[in-house]
């Protein structure tokens, strides 16, 4: 890393940008910009407005504090005398159901229950409404040897043996049991008697809670939201309205949604609060709903069928249909009750016509039809261990289950910047997409277009064509301009006259034609009328609608394609133009001209450039006397610093040159001499180090040997 830094600041080291094409196609430009844009209009959608890229998303934990309620005694008595009049409380037989030897459910009996046993709390995150149990009696006793009468006793309160391997009889039926070599005892015994029981009043038991939730922000900071706590007052645009006697409170306020689920969808219940369509209740409340509604929210009804089990008894039983599947009043049903919590930043709720702007809790509900089976055992009678004479008492209860779950998908939104500079950075990536694909269509997709734009992209280097063709033909093309201008210099008045003329009269059309005809001879593919068509395009482009094309046009014409132009050049002398702020900060004096001096350091570099000393000067030689002087203050900053030394001679050549004075012959200031014609005629600059005065007389003398020899 330190080398790579020392090299990017070593003076000389070159600073490395991409190289672009520019064409001019409209048709392309028009696809590509339409392209460019409608990703940055759809990707800033997706990532700013539909998935909320700017935010860091946080999963808040909720919570419930839940219970249930039991309706008034009128609301109860109503719904007991209506389930009284259901199939199963008065067809029951109809609804008997077989799923093996030990479990089948038969001659059933519909039993009001005290509110006590309308629902159990199994710790926390469960609520159990039982819909059906059976009660099963046992009381076992043993016969400590073969003359012990306890077993007789037994089998005298039982009508009959109770069947091996299926469940207990309606009535009492008594068993016995061999005791084991290790059990001090001949032989054990009981009786035994199953009843079944469906609960009414069920669905019009009420399941109620208050849902929070809790999201760290970071290790120190956290935010949280209660259903519990009320929404301030909301002005005429919906947000919330604070002052002196309203607060923001450091508890969210919670609206609560009750969803049902179809087809993998959700979409929010109606359970007519607070208007038809909707089932949601507002800060400051908490949840309650009948279990009828909830089953309704979890698309179950009890008297519906569980298709998932199948009924071993089939046809008539008993002088009656029974049915194939068992109802859900004897599998139960578990309710999941699942908290989906979603910031303003997630949600789009709108609440008595307003967006709502705190947290919205999404409660989902989900059913699945599975057994639900609770056993809860009581003692009528107590005896130790291994010894006869306890009675129990067993019930197996089915019913519904609600169960309470904090959704993993809960978001809640905290502005991050990594995340902003990420989504930035995505949508470029696929803004530069864009670029590829139109590169693809211009350099491989356009024909013959599209290998002048390769070539133009590539720049193609051969070494046998550029030794042999390109270079030559570029430098017997310059030789030729050389010749010309030695050739116009030696005419003196003539030649200047002839200058002036060609810049006057220019190039007309006909002659433009004729060198264009002579170009194109080898080139049989152009006949003339094409010819001819390229050439007024040619010319007319190059004179810019004029008659001729003069000196100027051409030239721009020329280097057009170049990228130091001519117009670049006039924008480099121009001291006078304006500069940008960035030009001023980072131009280095490289792109503009620099005050004129006597000599100039020569460089020396090593180690591929990366290390540079100066090893000595070389002298400037210059013209045009008055410009120098002029562009030399302009440059320099300098006005009444500067003198001019007139030549002896007046004949001599006005060749000038610049050259350092010392601070006791002058000012200090570049100043301006004239030279020689004999000082012109050396051959060759001198340049050789300067490191004290010796040195530079000592080259002097050179020089002037130098004169004297030629």
């Amino acid at each position: 890393m330190v080398l790579a830094g020392f090299y990017l600041v070593v003076p000389g080291m070159p600073v490395r940008l991409p190289k672009f094409v520019k064409i001019e196609n409209t048709r392309l430009r028009i696809f590509q910009a339409f392209t460019q844009v409608g990703v940055i209009l759809v990707l800033s959608y997706v990532f700013f407005g539909m998935d909320k890229q700017y935010l860091e998303v946080k999963v808040p934990m909720g919570g419930t504090i839940n219970w249930a309620e039991s309706p008034n005694n009128e609301d109860l008595a109503a719904a007991i005398d209506r389930d009284f009049a259901k199939e199963y409380c008065d067809n029951p037989r109809a609804v008997a159901f077989k799923f093996s030897n030990l479990w089948s459910y038969e001659d059933f009996k519909c039993l009001v229950m005290s509110n006590n046993e309308m629902s159990f709390k199994v710790g926390k995150d469960i609520i159990y409404f039982p819909t059906y149990f059976h009660e099963e009696w046992e009381e076992m006793d043993l016969d400590e040897g073969k003359n012990s009468r306890n077993c007789e006793l037994i089998k005298a309160q039982a009508s009959r043996k109770c069947a091996s391997g299926h469940a207990p009889s309606f009535s009492k039926c008594w068993y016995t049991q061999k005791c084991t070599k290790t059990e001090k005892c001949y032989q054990k015994c009981g009786w035994k008697k199953r009843r079944h029981y469906f609960t009414v009043g069920v669905e019009d038991q009420v399941m109620a809670f208050q849902n929070m939730y809790k999201v760290a922000l970071s290790n120190s900071e956290y935010r949280e939201g209660s259903s519990k706590i009320e929404a301030p007052p909301f002005d005429d645009d919906g947000d919330p309205i604070y002052d002196d006697n309203v607060k923001p409170s450091e508890v969210e306020p919670l609206l609560t949604r009750i969803m049902q689920m179809k087809d993998g969808t959700s979409f929010e219940f109606d359970c007519g609060r607070p208007v038809k369509g909707l089932c949601r209740f507002d800060p400051g409340t908490y949840v309650q709903l009948k279990i009828g509604e909830w089953l309704r929210a979890a698309n179950f009804d009890l008297d519906d069928v569980n298709t998932s089990e199948k009924n071993v008894w089939k046809g008539k039983r008993k002088g009656v249909d029974v049915k194939d599947h068992p109802i859900f009043r004897i599998t139960g049903a578990e309710i999941d009750i699942m908290s989906l919590y979603q910031t303003a930043d997630f949600h789009s709720v709108k609440h008595n016509g307003k967006p709502w702007p705190f947290t919205v809790a999404n409660i989902i509900v989900q059913g699945s039809p599975t057994w639900t089976g609770m056993p809860i055992n009581r003692y009528d009678q107590l005896t130790e261990a291994g010894t006869g004479g306890a009675r129990l008492r067993t019930r197996f209860y089915e019913g519904v289950r609600f169960r309470f779950t904090s959704s993993l998908s809960s978001q809640y939104g905290v502005i991050s910047l990594a995340q902003c500079i990420s989504a930035i950075t995505s949508i470029f990536v696929f803004y530069g997409a864009v670029q590829i694909l139109i590169n693809v269509i211009a350099l491989y997709l356009m024909g013959e277009t599209s290998k002048s734009y390769m070539r133009a992209a590539q720049e193609p280097f051969t070494m046998r064509t550029n030794a042999t063709e390109a270079l030559p033909s570029k430098l017997v093309s310059s030789a030729g301009a050389f010749y010309m201008l030695y050739w116009l210099g030696k005419q003196k008045e003539e030649g200047k006259n002839f200058m002036n003329e060609c810049d006057i009269v220019g190039i007309d059309r006909q002659t433009f034609q004729l060198a264009l005809t002579h170009i194109f001879n080898n080139w049989k593919q152009l006949d003339p009328d094409e010819l001819s068509l390229m050439g007024e395009h040619a010319f007319r482009a190059i004179s810019d609608g004029e008659e001729k094309i003069s000196l100027s046009r051409f030239c721009e014409s020329v280097t057009s394609t170049e990228p130091f132009n001519t117009e670049g050049m006039v924008h480099s002398y121009d001291i006078d133009r304006k500069r940008t702020v960035c030009e001023h900060i980072f131009d280095d004096g490289s792109s503009r001209p620099k005050p004129l001096e006597e000599t100039e350091p020569i460089f020396e570099t090593r180690l591929g450039g990366i290390i540079q000393r100066q090893c000595g000067t070389k002298i400037i030689k210059g013209s045009n006397k008055e410009a120098l002087q002029r562009a030399s203050r302009r440059l320099s900053g300098t006005s009444d610093k500067m003198k001019i030394y007139q030549p002896e001679d007046d004949n001599q050549q006005n060749s000038l040159q610049l050259t350092h004075v010392k601070p006791e012959e002058g000012y200090g200031h570049p100043v301006i001499r004239q030279q020689t014609e004999q000082e012109e005629n050396v051959k060759d600059e001198i340049a050789v180090p300067i490191k004290s005065e010796e040195e530079v007389n000592e080259a002097n003398k050179k020089k002037e040997d130098a004169v004297s020899i030629d």
